[in-house]
């Protein structure tokens, strides 16, 4: 039939200005003009034979009845415009795709959501069809925002469908006439901007919106773009009725509704997600009057939705408070978004939506399309069947979206409940974590519903399957192990089965095992008829040589524990480390005699004193020492104000090299033996390779700080396995590239002690190496090694963050939030680590032990053998497959070289002097930059001895952020928060997007050395510093330069 002019069409040119909306996006599009962000996709099957020219003639009479649908926008003297044209062709094509595949149609379909349109040429919808067979034709409508909303794809969809029914049947044609259009929207907004309305409006979102604005710190999968892209896609999931009955009960015994209900859930959800309290989401308004209901246009704005939470709070408080804060919201909701983005000057990052990440998407649009048809059209799953004035539709599995926002969460009322779509920014997300998070939600909903008055930060999130996951499958660790022997047991065996290997060897120096096992054994029959009780602490200070290898085995058989005393500390931290140890007993050498004045143990001199030593028997002492003896006391860095040693027995560490060993490069294997006794890989070093049949090489000092000449040593002497932290391995690779020999002898490559991160040298180096493994491993020194992850696959394949992998043998891992209950899979939370390789605790320090060795509610590891749990104090998470992610910090811990420093320490440690009363940090901690803390500047002056028995304290630094996202502090300094020991609180931000400040480079040796008692340097690459790292290694005495603001 012929339906003849449409009522209600305008006609002639007409041009006129744009809503605060539209120049909003007319702005976006002119930053990122070929951005699709804003393109709006909708796919269905048309599910009956289709007569294609009528519908090609339906949608020209959709676009002749709409203005819209006909604008085009020009940028003028004026300003933009936007300009009405009489007439446009309907852009509509039809494509065979009888022949194609299902991945060549996906591929179709994404070419043409992602294609940007042209704002100033035209046309601003697009129709696609794909005829896949006679009675079934793949419909793809594409529009761009600006002329366009939901409510307005609702009203194009109706009305295409109507006027389709009508050309190809004899039905009239039901049409009304439109009595408004948008540019009296345009015009009626305008005058309420300029008048009182838009000022008390103003004033309201002003007051509202006061303060700083947080950035959404959602945890992502990927780093953040510096610029954003707009790919997205989208998962959807129905929540039954009788949860959105739950949810409707619960609205009305609280005198709001469903709608408030699920906002304040799902900013309760980010709340949880993040830890932030101070959340703020994003939410459409319709914007329309009655008398636009049937107009076209892109009328809908965005309100600010912002919540505010406490640790007590209740989900009843957060609900009532969310009840009064949103009506008053809606009510102001008139005052479009963009003016007051414009009005407010957020901060502004270009990888950033201002204001907010994450919106909120409340649909009932019953009006115009049934519920259930709009949520089949939106949730993106295949087979929803629908119809539409007659027509017959299908969903289809369309998955190519667009957005600006990091995340969308749509929730869509319908007659079986609640349907919800998640848009995600596939950039940053991924599937299973868009899911993972459309699941955390439904949990929530059922705790709140049921449990209105409990405490939002004790409301469950994980679902049974994913806690069990967590919790029991991801921690079954358990492996067999010598319970009933100690670590020098597992050398003796060793030494028997090869008694003439070499087990040491330093220059031209050597030990073979029985040669070593009968020189420890006279050390310890010594050492025991001192008359000290099985698991003393025994100080041992000695520089690298064979009497070092000597003093540690001795004393493990003589039923001690060693704690290393490094030459190369001030004599007051020596004392101190002593004195706290109460060691009775000290193992040294003659040369290093005037660094332990301050002491009463007993010494004994390893060189001067051995003619008397080996007078004693040869044999293995009879075992004193039990698998609970204590092996080594560590002291760790001191970064609280006072170095604590951690106390380790034999079972742990037995543990450790029975998993160690049968991980590692199988047999005998010559291991560099790299790492200060002081840190607890020297351990791993050590007897990893005595008890597989290997040989440790120690090296000299020079030599080892050396980068050139340490990768020319490897490849001399024939090193096969390699412990060293992610900046030694960096200076290795950037040896290698400056004309350095590869060391082809190399197997493994363990790193440890700091993050992992994979950069370009790194990559290079091992593609030379095709039959090395780089291995990652984390553990606190309270447990030595409790995760391991091995790369696989081509170096350049390799994550730049490569995460620290799963627990080891009988290690058992927890990640909590601050109740300690547990997190989902993707959710930063604190780590916690238990099982058979935790240390005893603290040496004489019981009040801190009880402190950081907790007791875990039984109910969370009923499965496990024990619920004693080491708090770490670092932030980790699950990835979907069970690796554990490194995030850095809880506290204020910084990292310098293989330091660690504290600023309330440092402050503590501060000289009192005129000119260095006010120190200040700015630091950033960040994922991509490995956790590592990046000094971009030094200064110097003339200092005191640092405090007695403390690490040394950290030079006088800029902490500058790098190229991707990280913690920054709220403030930079000098703001007053940051003079005399105020702490700025931490917030997740992603990067900026000016370029990186170029880092300056540190002072000369000389300069570092040439006054007051300045006697640190730093050895630092270029190409090291360029990629944000710094290898910092002392030039002589153990102390940095201090500096002050």
């Amino acid at each position: 039939m012929t339906t003849g002019p449409i009522s209600g069409c305008e006609s002639g040119k007409n041009v006129f200005p744009l809503s605060q909306g539209q120049r909003g996006l007319w702005f976006l599009h002119q930053l990122h003009p070929r951005s699709a962000a804003y393109n709006i996709a909708r796919a269905a099957s048309i599910r009956q034979a289709l007569d294609v020219d009528a519908y090609r003639r339906a949608w020209q009479a959709v676009i002749d009845r709409h203005a819209t649908l006909r604008t085009t926008f020009l940028n003028t003297s004026s300003g933009p415009m936007q300009v009405v044209h009489p007439q446009q062709e309907v852009c509509f094509q039809l494509e065979d795709a009888s022949a194609w595949s299902t991945e060549q149609l996906d591929e179709r379909l994404a070419e043409e959501t992602y294609r940007p349109f042209d704002l100033e040429q035209g046309p601003l919808l697009r129709i696609r069809l794909f005829r896949q067979n006679e009675d079934n034709i793949l419909g793809l409508l594409l529009l761009h925002h600006i002329v366009c909303d939901l409510w307005s794809l609702n009203i194009l969809l109706l009305e295409s469908s109507h006027l389709y029914h009508a050309m190809t049947t004899a039905a009239p044609l039901a049409l009304r006439p439109l009595r408004a259009d948008y540019a009296g929207f345009v015009r009626s907004q305008a005058e309420m901007l300029a008048g009182p309305e838009g000022e008390r409006l103003w004033t309201y979102w002003r007051d509202r919106l006061q303060g700083e604005l947080p950035a959404l710190n959602m945890p992502t999968d990927r780093p953040r773009p510096v610029l954003p892209t707009d790919r997205a896609s989208c998962v959807s999931r129905e929540f039954p009725m009788e949860l959105a009955d739950a949810l409707n009960r619960l609205a009305k015994a609280h005198d709001t509704n469903a709608h408030t209900v699920m906002l304040t859930a799902f900013q309760v959800l980010l709340h949880r997600y993040t830890g932030q309290t101070d959340v703020i989401v994003g939410s459409p308004y319709a914007g329309r009057s009655a008398a636009l209901a049937s107009v076209v246009g892109y009328m809908v704005n965005t309100l600010v939705f912002r919540a505010r939470f406490s640790h007590d709070q209740t989900f009843a408080d957060a609900l009532a408070q969310a009840r009064r804060t949103v009506s008053d919201d809606l009510a102001h909701g008139a005052y479009p978004f963009p003016l007051l983005v414009e009005r407010l000057q957020p901060e502004r990052d270009l990888s950033l939506a201002p204001l907010f990440q994450v919106m909120f998407a409340w649909q009932k649009t019953s009006r115009l399309v049934d519920w259930d048809a709009l949520a089949a059209l939106n949730s993106g799953r295949a087979g929803e069947r629908f119809e539409l004035a007659g027509m017959s539709f299908e969903t289809v599995s369309f998955r190519p979206r667009t957005s600006p926002f990091d995340l969308t969460l749509h929730v869509i009322e319908t007659s079986r409940g609640f349907s919800l779509s998640l848009e995600y920014n596939t950039a940053l997300f991924d599937e299973t974590t868009a899911r993972r998070l459309i699941l955390c939600y439904e949990t929530l909903l059922e705790a709140v519903a049921a449990e209105p008055h409990r405490r939002i930060s004790e409301l469950p999130l994980i679902a049974e399957a994913e806690r069990g996951q967590v919790l029991v499958e991801w921690n079954r660790t358990q492996a067999g192990y010598p319970r009933d022997l100690c670590v020098h047991h597992l050398f003796e065996t060793q030494a028997k089965r090869t008694p003439d290997a070499v087990a040491v060897s330093f220059g031209k120096q050597t030990l073979t095992y029985a040669e070593l096992n009968r020189r420890a054994n006279q050390l310890a029959h010594h050492i025991r008829s001192l008359g000290i009780a099985p698991g003393a602490p025994f100080g041992l200070c000695t520089e690298r040589s064979l009497e070092m290898a000597v003093g540690v085995l001795g004393i493990l058989k003589a039923a001690g524990a060693y704690v290393p005393l490094d030459p190369a500390y001030p004599p007051a931290r020596l004392a101190q480390m002593l004195s706290d140890a109460q060691s009775p007993v000290v193992l040294t050498q003659r040369s290093l005699l005037g660094k332990l004045s301050e002491h009463s143990a007993h010494v004994i001199c390893l060189d001067a004193d051995w003619p008397r030593i080996a007078a004693s028997p040869a044999a293995d002492p009879e075992g004193a020492a039990t698998p609970e003896t204590a092996a080594y006391v560590l002291y760790t860095s001191g970064s609280t104000g006072r170095p604590k040693g951690v106390v380790m027995g034999h079972r742990a560490l037995v543990n450790l090299i029975t998993w160690q060993t049968q991980a590692s490069t199988p047999g005998s294997a010559r291991t560099l033996q790299f790492a200060s006794l002081s840190f607890d890989v020297s351990f791993q070093e050590i007897f990893s390779t005595w008890c597989s049949g290997g040989t440790l090489v120690l090296i000299a000092d020079d030599v080892r700080r050396d980068s050139k000449a340490l990768l020319h040593f490897l490849g001399n002497e024939g090193i096969e396995r390699l412990f060293v932290p992610f900046v030694i391995l960096q200076q290795l690779a950037e040896a290698y590239e400056h004309g350095g020999p590869p060391p082809a002898c190399l197997r493994d490559v363990i790193t440890a002690g700091e993050a992992l991160r994979i950069t370009p040298q790194i990559v290079r180096l091992f593609k030379a190496l095709p039959h090395c493994a780089l291995h990652n491993q984390y553990g606190p020194t309270e447990s030595h090694v409790a995760t391991a992850y091995k790369l696989q696959g081509a170096p350049d394949e390799w994550p730049a963050l490569p995460p620290v992998g799963r627990p080891i043998a009988n290690a058992h891992l927890l990640i909590l939030d601050r109740n300690r209950q547990p997190v989902p899979v993707g959710v930063p939370g604190e780590l916690y680590i238990g099982g058979t390789g935790l240390a005893h605790g603290y040496l004489n320090r019981p009040e801190l032990t009880a402190e950081r060795f907790v007791e875990i509610d039984r109910s969370l590891v009923p499965s496990l053998p024990s619920s004693r749990f080491y708090e770490t104090g670092d932030l980790a998470r699950y990835l979907a497959d069970g690796n554990v992610e490194f995030l850095g910090r809880t506290d204020e811990q910084v990292r310098f070289a293989a330091f660690a420093s504290n600023r309330a320490r440092s402050r503590r440690c501060w000289p009192s002097t005129p000119a260095c009363a006010r120190p200040w940090y700015q630091y950033t901690n960040s994922r991509a930059a490995t956790g590592n803390w990046l000094p971009t500047s030094f200064r110097r002056c003339r200092t005191p001895e640092p405090c007695a028995g403390s690490s040394p304290p950290a030079c006088r630094i800029t902490w500058s952020p790098p190229p991707s996202s990280g913690w920054q502090p709220f403030r930079s300094p000098p703001a007053a928060s940051w003079i005399a020991g105020h702490s700025p609180p931490l917030r997740r931000l992603p990067p900026k997007c000016r370029p990186p400040r170029p880092l300056r480079a540190p002072p000369s040796k000389k300069s570092w050395r040439g006054s007051g008692r300045t006697c640190w340097g730093a050895r630092v690459s270029a190409s090291t510093m360029t990629s944000l790292n710094w290898a910092v290694t002392p030039c002589s005495r153990p102390r940095f330069s201090r500096g002050c603001a």
